[in-house]
C-alpha cells in the first residue's frame, strides 16, 4: 500500500554529486524533495559500501578490477607490507590520480624525498 516509489537514476546522483552538487541542488536538478534524495542516497551508501561513496566524492570512475584490487586491501595486508612498498603504492596511485585530472605526474614532498633515497641505496656509483 501507499505511494508508487519514485524512480531515480542512482548514475545521475553520483554524477551530479561527483561536480560537487550539494544535496539541495541535486534534488532540484533532478525534481525531487532533499528529503527522497537523502534517503536514496543512504541507501545507496548501504548497497554499495564506502567505496562508492568516495568514488562520487572524489570523482574517480574505478574499473571493476581496480574495485576488486582496492577491496582486496585488508588492515593486516596494511600492516605487513613494508614503508617501500607502501611508498611505491601511494606512487603509483598518486601518478594514475594526477594522469586523470590531466595534471603532471612529477611526485613531490616526502614521497620524492624516499624514492630518491632508494635511488641512492641501489646506485653504488653515486655514492662518494
Amino acid at each position: 500500500m501507499g505511494r508508487k516509489r519514485k524512480e531515480i537514476d542512482l548514475q545521475a546522483i553520483l554524477m551530479l554529486a561527483s561536480r560537487g552538487m550539494t544535496q539541495v541542488e541535486i534534488a532540484k536538478e533532478l525534481g525531487v524533495s532533499h528529503v527522497t534524495l537523502a534517503k536514496r542516497m543512504g541507501e545507496l551508501r548501504v548497497k554499495e559500501g564506502p567505496l562508492k561513496e568516495y568514488r562520487c566524492l572524489l570523482g574517480l570512475q574505478l574499473t571493476a578490477l581496480q574495485c576488486r584490487s582496492l577491496e582486496a586491501l585488508t588492515p593486516e595486508k596494511l600492516n605487513g607490507a613494508s614503508l617501500i612498498e607502501l611508498a611505491r603504492a601511494f606512487s603509483f596511485l598518486k601518478k594514475a590520480e594526477l594522469l586523470m585530472e590531466g595534471k603532471p605526474t612529477k611526485i613531490r614532498g616526502i614521497l620524492a624525498y624516499l624514492l630518491e633515497m632508494e635511488k641512492e641505496d641501489k646506485d653504488p656509483l653515486s655514492k662518494s
